[in-house]
Parts: C-alpha cells; structure tokens; sequence
C-alpha cells in the first residue's frame, strides 16, 4: 500500500470516528499518553486529536521530563486547556498552572476540562499577555486556534477586544514566579518576552516556546543569549528533516540565527538558564534521558 493510499484510508476513518463515536458534545477519555484516563469533550471547537495523544509529542515527552510536583507554570496562549491540563497533573495538587488565555470561547472550553477532570490547580486568566497593560484587538480567523494579536493573511475580518497585561505586571502585582513558561501566541511570542525584561533575571524560569514567526526567531534567540540561557529545538518529524538531527531533543548551536538555518533558533524551543538549569542541560547534551 502506498503512502497516498494510506494517508486516504486514514482520512476516511477519522471520517467515519468523528461522525460516530467522536461527534461534537461526546465525553469520552483520553487513551494514550501522559493524560491517559483523563476525560474529554469533543467539540466543534477543540476536535479529537488530543483523544490518542497525538498533540506535540515532543514537549509531552520534555515536559513530563522537566516539571516536579509543586512546581508552579505560566501556560500562555492556554487555548483549550490540554497543555494545562497536562501540567496540572506533572505539578500536583501541590503545585498551580496559571492558564492566560484572551478568547471567552477558550476559556470557557478550560473551564470544562477542570470541571470534568475535578481539577483545583489551573487558575485561568481571561487575558492576552504581551509588552504593554490595556487593551488588545485579537485578529479572528475561520479556525479558532489561529487567533493572532495581529493582522495576518488567513484573518477573516472579525476582531474582538481583549484586556492585555505583561509578566512584568503580574509580578509586581504578587504573581508567584514560574518554574517553567510555555508560550504559544501563534506569532507574538516576542512581545510576551519584551514584557518579562524585569523579572526574568531574578528567577530564571525554564521556557518552552513555539515559534510562528520567521522574522522574530533570531531576536528570540538573541533574547535569551543575553539572558544567560542554551536553547534546544524539541524536533517533530518534519524538523528532524530540515535540521538532519533524528534525536528528539537538539542544542541549537547558533541562537542568533533564525529560520532558514538548521542550526538556528526556529521550531519549538526549550530554552533552559545556564546556572539554574545547568545539570538538565548536561544531562540533555550527553543525550540523556530520551535521546536515544
């Protein structure tokens, strides 16, 4: 069979899952991964590929790696509340995930997931998080996890307005300082760094970053080069063709550098501090724990 005749086939059963067993409004259970017994809604909104463990295996794999019991996480661009929840179980009941998600609709599909997993520790914040405190005009498109704080060419026209704040603010405000901070802003992801320019050099968070925006990666890179940070590129199948790297988890040489070059900052990105993190690092850079 040729890959053509199975990519169709595939198709035409997730076809057949979403119109029958999977259709939107189904409460069903998570089968495969860390999140493994979890319930979940399907959606119009959220889909089913979170049903078998398919979202971004990579960071699943890093981040069950990383993250301790009682440890505290900013998830940034929380969406529908997955990663949330996943970092709600790597944490504990001991632990807090602080969810910043702008879109009502977002928010109210995270409220969901906490009520039907009985979870206590995701504290969602109904706000965008950028380089400055007020107001934001959130660019909508037809698929509603494409959102962007900017105009793009797949927006469809409609906007709403959304309350904007920075990390720096939090923080002076009381926000207890994160171990780790995911960022997924689908292409904002710098604006989220430019507001954190206080805070970061007192606790030097562990970061895990997809990136969408060409044009920003090497001041991404540059950004925790001047901070103190190694950077390494979490690499899914495709990244592990352009970059010609098969193991999962891959030091990013040159930070300055952005996309196109492989050895440059681009992709989804851990960035780790070298004096916080330096035995993870080394522990990373001797291939270990799941770069075999």
């Amino acid at each position: 069979m040729s890959i053509f005749e199975s990519n169709v086939l595939l198709g035409a059963l997730k076809k057949i899952l979403k119109n029958t067993i999977y259709r939107p409004g189904t409460v069903t259970f998570i089968l495969t991964g860390p999140l493994k017994g979890y319930k979940y809604r399907v959606t119009d909104n959220t889909g089913w590929a979170q049903i078998y463990g398919g979202w971004k295996p990579e960071a699943q794999r890093v981040l069950s790696f990383l993250l301790k019991q009682g440890q505290v996480v900013y998830d940034i661009g929380a969406s529908v509340g997955v990663m949330a929840l996943l970092f709600s179980r790597l944490v504990g009941n001991q632990g807090k995930v602080f969810a910043f998600e702008p879109l009502p609709g977002n928010v109210k599909e995270i409220e969901s997931l906490k009520l039907l997993n009985k979870v206590s520790n995701i504290y969602v914040v109904n706000k965008a998080i950028g380089n400055y405190e007020g107001k934001a005009t959130l660019y909508l498109t037809d698929d509603n996890n494409n959102n962007k704080l900017f105009f793009s060419e797949d927006s469809n026209g409609k906007t709403i307005q959304s309350d904007i704040t920075t990390l720096d603010n939090l923080a002076q405000n009381g926000l207890e300082p994160a171990n780790l901070i995911k960022i997924d802003t689908l292409g904002s992801e710098l604006e989220v760094l430019e507001g954190f320019l206080r805070s970061i050099n007192e606790h030097h968070p562990a970061f895990i970053i997809m990136l969408y925006k060409p044009s920003n990666d090497a001041k991404i890179g540059r950004f925790f080069q001047e901070h103190g940070y190694s950077i390494f590129r979490l690499n899914n199948d495709f990244a592990r063709k352009f970059a010609k790297q098969r193991r999962p988890v891959v030091e990013i040489l040159h930070p300055e550098r952005g996309w196109p070059a492989p050895e440059g900052t681009c992709g989804h990105i851990l960035a780790l501090h070298l004096d916080r993190h330096s035995k993870i690092i080394d522990s990373l850079r001797s291939s270990r724990p799941f770069n075999q």
